[in-house]
């Protein structure tokens, strides 16, 4: 027991009701005493006696118990209790107690806010969000429309007819300040053990989430305090940059200063984990190795995160695909364009085929009553056979075009990459764009518009160092996508990581194995079987 520990018991005896009770019934069994003979024995203090030891104390320095808002728990502020808090970590339980609290919320709100895109023992580190002064810079529309309506106020008080202007007005600013307000309160950032999260949402209109991972995060830039209101609001602007040179910027953020210890702190964490988590990882291997303990899969808990994919598509999955589609045999996930555009590049030539069988049901009666030359109805006949013939041929090129066009997703050992497919019907043009997944920077979503939000498609943008990426342009569920890239990216570290310690651990067991048979060979002792 050390002396912090030692001084908190000391002080919690008897400052609790159940410790005051039970030595209360303790004292009084074991001598008991009259009242009278305890006031005899116990000299009566003054007030000015209590004054003169209470002054006594302070000028020692004696702790002064701050009480929690929890039963039986206490602080203190004493020199000697900071410095033994800071050497042993303090009150452990107090502070586990607290921080898993803490840490229990940010989980919540970090799942409200992203699902289930986290990976297995991912800790959220902090949760930002933009300084209310952002509102006023958004809300640049009210600048004019606010004094306006004030103005049209005051003068309505004198021509009466004007109210009919003024309330219209009122509500229109009120909708707008609603409107600001939900914009505001819909961005964060996010910070993890793993990856910095920048989340850009209006609501029905645009839903934008980039991420960086940790170690990727080459650069973070703060900037404050660049005008009056920065200057006066203490906000400023927060910039983390990829060695992708792909930038997230957050603005207005209350003391930012603060944040660059955060990511310091991130960073550090980040790099010890990742070596207990290797050491720990080697340290099996070595085990396995030497004495057949078995393997651990540390993987194992990172579950796929493609949602509704088909691994036996049907008919109508096959030719008018919706949803990804999981080809076991290779390995890999295939996704389409959404339908909706598919149904924009053929909808007039649907409707231009539909218009003509009406016609031809309807006009070929009237054609054959009016008793025209047999090779002037040949020739109109020949023209309808030839309009609709094109735009069935249109229907199907269109059809075609938009049923090769892949976005692939490949999930074999060390062959993780993601791959982009655009190809014209009869082979005329076929381009492949490929990137391996440990080569990603960064993976960014976006569903722009209020349609896309709608329909649930938009765009994943794949950077890479050096080259210009892969983009999966309106696809269906991009967040999906993301998060699935995500998690690949995260295996693909891993399983590079395991393969650099295991070979650096069977150099290390050859190594041992060779000294081994040299001290046999020295000593004249037949080397062993197991360590040839």
């Amino acid at each position: 027991m050390n002396i912090f520990e030692y001084r908190r018991k000391a002080d919690l005896t008897g400052r609790t009701d159940t410790y005051r009770a039970n030595n209360v019934t303790r004292s009084s069994a074991a001598r008991p005493e009259p009242p009278s003979a305890k006031a005899a024995a116990k000299p009566e203090t003054t007030a000015a006696q209590n004054t003169a030891k209470v002054a006594e104390q302070k000028v020692r320095g004696r702790r002064r118990p701050l009480r929690n808002g929890t039963k039986d728990r206490w602080y203190y502020s004493s020199n000697l209790q900071t410095f033994q808090q800071q050497v042993s970590g303090g009150n452990k339980n107090e502070s586990a107690a607290l921080e898993d609290e803490t840490q229990q919320k940010k989980t919540l709100k970090f799942i409200k806010l992203m699902g289930d895109d986290r990976f297995e023992g991912e800790q959220i580190k902090e949760i930002y969000r933009r300084h209310p002064i952002h509102i006023f810079f958004l809300a640049k529309p009210l600048w004019f429309l606010l004094p306006f309506t004030f103005i049209l106020m005051i003068v309505a008080l004198f021509i009466n007819f004007l109210w009919l202007g003024v309330v219209p007005l009122m509500l229109i600013n009120l909708l707008f300040i609603i409107w600001y307000v939900n914009d505001w309160s819909n961005d964060y950032l996010l910070l993890t053990s793993r990856r910095v999260i920048l989340l850009e949402r209006v609501t029905f209109i645009d839903d934008e989430k980039t991420e960086i991972p940790t170690e990727k995060v080459q650069e973070t830039r703060i900037a404050t305090r660049r005008g009056a209101i920065e200057f006066l609001f203490r906000v400023g602007t927060v910039t983390f940059v990829s060695t992708s040179k792909t930038q997230i910027v957050f603005q207005r953020l209350k003391k930012p200063e603060e944040l660059r210890g955060v990511v310091e702190g991130m960073t550090k964490s980040f790099m010890i984990a990742r070596g207990a988590y290797r050491k720990e990882r080697t340290l099996n291997y070595l085990r396995n190795k030497a004495l057949n303990e078995p393997l651990i899969d540390y993987n194992a808990k990172e579950d796929s995160r493609i949602k509704n994919a088909i691994e036996a598509p049907g008919w109508w999955e096959r030719n008018f695909p919706s949803l990804p589609v999981l080809d076991a045999a290779n390995k890999r996930y295939i996704w389409h364009t959404h339908p909706w555009f598919l149904f924009k590049k053929v909808f007039w030539h649907s409707f231009m085929f539909v218009v003509m069988v009406i016609v031809g049901i309807i006009g070929l009666p009237f054609l054959i009553r009016l008793a025209l030359p047999g090779w002037l109805i040949a020739g109109i006949l020949i023209l309808y056979v030839v309009i609709l013939l094109v735009q069935v041929f249109l229907f199907w090129y269109k059809y075609e075009d938009w049923l090769d066009d892949r976005f692939i997703i490949t999930y074999g050992a060390f062959q993780e990459k993601v791959m982009n497919i655009k190809k014209l019907p009869f082979g005329f043009d076929e381009t492949v764009n490929t990137v391996l997944i440990r080569n990603i920077q960064d993976v960014q979503s976006i569903k722009p518009g209020l349609l896309a939000n709608f329909l649930n498609y938009g765009t994943v943008k794949v950077s890479v160092t050096g080259g210009s990426g892969v983009e999966f342009v309106n696809v269906p569920d991009p967040e999906n996508i993301r998060d699935e890239i995500s998690r690949y990216i995260e295996l693909a570290k891993f399983a590079q990581e395991d393969a650099d310690d295991r070979r650096n651990a069977d150099v290390m067991i050859g190594f041992m194995g060779s000294m081994l048979q040299d001290f046999s060979r020295r000593l004249g002792v037949p080397p062993s079987q197991d360590t040839k």
